[in-house]
């Protein structure tokens, strides 16, 4: 397996997306971040996206996406932002399941029931969480 050479590590992606979750309220609030600022997180962002789609990482693609509309872009109208939905549309099963974080440590179909849950719960919640999030409208402070 090569090695990951993304912009971040797993753990620094998901520091970023939780940081940005708590600062922005899942984008209710608006950032304390001067347009530069936004500006540079928004390419790192879309770079560690990128990376994500290209390894199938869906949990941390997902809250990427997240973290894309609480910066204040269109993840839909991002180049990442709709590569990543068409990742997590490919990765679903027809029951709407995400079979786990990533391709790499997907549940294989024959798990038990309880070995699924366990692998796929996450990944298909902060899914459905990405969706409700984007599609949530901007509050009235947003910038235009």
């Amino acid at each position: 397996m090569p090695a990951d050479t993304g912009p971040l590590t797993n753990a620094e992606g998901y520091s970023l997306t939780h940081a940005a979750f708590y600062l922005g309220d899942y984008g209710r609030t608006e950032l304390p971040l001067t347009g530069e600022q936004l500006a540079r997180a928004g390419d790192l962002v879309h770079r560690m996206l990128e990376h994500c789609v290209g390894q199938e990482r869906w949990d941390l693609a997902a809250e990427l996406v997240i973290t894309q509309f609480i910066l204040g872009l269109e993840p839909l109208e991002t180049s990442s932002g709709a590569a990543a939905v068409e990742c997590l549309v490919r990765a679903q099963r027809p029951d709407g399941a995400l079979p786990g974080r990533s391709a790499a440590l997907r549940a294989p179909d024959s798990a038990p029931a309880g070995e699924f849950f366990r692998k796929a719960y996450h990944t298909t919640l902060v899914t459905a969480l990405m969706g409700l999030v984007v599609l949530s409208g901007r509050p009235a402070w947003h910038r235009v």
